[in-house]
C-alpha cells in the first residue's frame, strides 16, 4: 500500500486536475453558495437531487421528495451543520418516510455544508480504509465501530493520526482515500475480469 504521508499531495492534485471531478466540485460549491441555508424545502430538494446525481449517492428517485421533507423538518438544521454536530448525519440517514436509508448521501450532504467537520463515507473510501487496516501499520478498526456516524468519523481521524496526516484537512484526506479506493476497486475488477478469460 502507498504511504499516505508521501502520496497525499500527489493524489489531491490528481483529483483536482481531473476535468470531471473539477466541474462536479465547482457545480456543487456554487449551488451550496447560492442556497447556503435549508429553510426552504425547494432549496433542500435541489441540493439533494444534485448531490445524489453528481456523487452517485444512490438515493432512489421515489425517495428524493420524502428525503427533502425529512431534512427540511430537522430542528435547527443549519445551526447544527455550522457546529459540525455528528448527530445531524444520523438524523438524515435514519430518515422517516423514505423507502431506504442513505448513510453515504447523509455524509456528503453534511460535508458540503461544512467540509472541515464532516468526513465522507462511500464505497471507495471504505475500500481504502479496509486496505490500510489489512496492513501491519498500526491502523485498526472494527466494522462494528461504524454503526453510527460519530464512530466512522473517529475512524477517519484515527487514520489521519496513524499516518501523520493531522495537518491535512478532512476534505483533502477524503480526496486521497476516494481516489486511491477508486484505483483499488478498478484493479480488483480488472483482475477478476482477467481471471475469467479463457487460457491461450
Amino acid at each position: 500500500m502507498l504511504n499516505p504521508k508521501s502520496k497525499i499531495d500527489e493524489y489531491v492534485t490528481k483529483f483536482l486536475e481531473d476535468e470531471e471531478t473539477k466541474r462536479t466540485e465547482k457545480t456543487v460549491q456554487e449551488l451550496i453558495a447560492t442556497f447556503r441555508e435549508n429553510k426552504e424545502i425547494e432549496h433542500v430538494l435541489i441540493k439533494i437531487a444534485t448531490i445524489n446525481a453528481l456523487y452517485h449517492a444512490r438515493v432512489l428517485d421515489v425517495d428524493l421528495h420524502p428525503l427533502a421533507v425529512h431534512i427540511h423538518g430537522i430542528e435547527n438544521l443549519d445551526e447544527k451543520l455550522k457546529e459540525g454536530s455528528p448527530e445531524v448525519v444520523d438524523a438524515i440517514w435514519k430518515s422517516q418516510g423514505t423507502r431506504q436509508h442513505y448513510f453515504s448521501f447523509a455524509t456528503k450532504f453534511c460535508s458540503w455544508h461544512n467540509q472541515e467537520a464532516y468526513a465522507i463515507y462511500d464505497t471507495y473510501m471504505w475500500e481504502s480504509l479496509c486496505a490500510y487496516r489489512a496492513e501491519k501499520s498500526g491502523f485498526k478498526f472494527k466494522d462494528a465501530e461504524c454503526k453510527d456516524y460519530a464512530c466512522f468519523h473517529a475512524v477517519v481521524k484515527r487514520f489521519q493520526a496513524a499516518f501523520d496526516l493531522r495537518t491535512y484537512s478532512l476534505k483533502n484526506t477524503d480526496k486521497f482515500l476516494w481516489l486511491l479506493g477508486y484505483e483499488l476497486v478498478k484493479a480488483k475488477q480488472k483482475k477478476k475480469a482477467a481471471g475469467k478469460l479463457p487460457p491461450n
